[in-house]
């Protein structure tokens, strides 16, 4: 088991354990509410530097993959449809590639045409 699947398993256990003092379906949904990716994109585009920039699209690809944890969770509790989860997670992964290929892009060296 990857140490990431253990964690994931173990943050079900706690969603459970909590079960009877919470509404566990708001408490996912208020976790991923806060996962602001367009957010963080938004503040990078308006900082100085491109480092700055690639910080905050990194940023921006942490939350996005805190999300698609919360998606797993949700999915394993039986709060989301498996076609949904598959449905949103197809949409995470085009979105992480396009962010990631952006982050790459910010990487390279600046030409004299900028």
């Amino acid at each position: 088991m990857a140490k990431g699947e253990g964690i994931r398993r173990r943050d079900i256990s706690c969603y459970r354990a909590v079960s009877e003092d919470r509404d566990l379906r708001t408490d996912l949904a208020t976790s991923s509410g806060r996962s602001l990716i367009a957010s963080n994109i938004a503040e990078g585009q308006g900082r100085l530097t491109r480092g700055e920039f690639c910080h905050f699209l990194g940023q921006a690809r942490g939350s996005l993959l805190e999300v698609e944890t919360q998606l797993a969770i949700a999915l394993e509790l039986h709060f989301l449809e498996d076609s949904d989860f598959r449905r949103l997670e197809g949409l995470s992964l085009e979105f992480q590639k396009l962010l990631n290929g952006l982050i790459g892009s910010m990487r390279l060296p600046k030409t004299g045409t900028e």
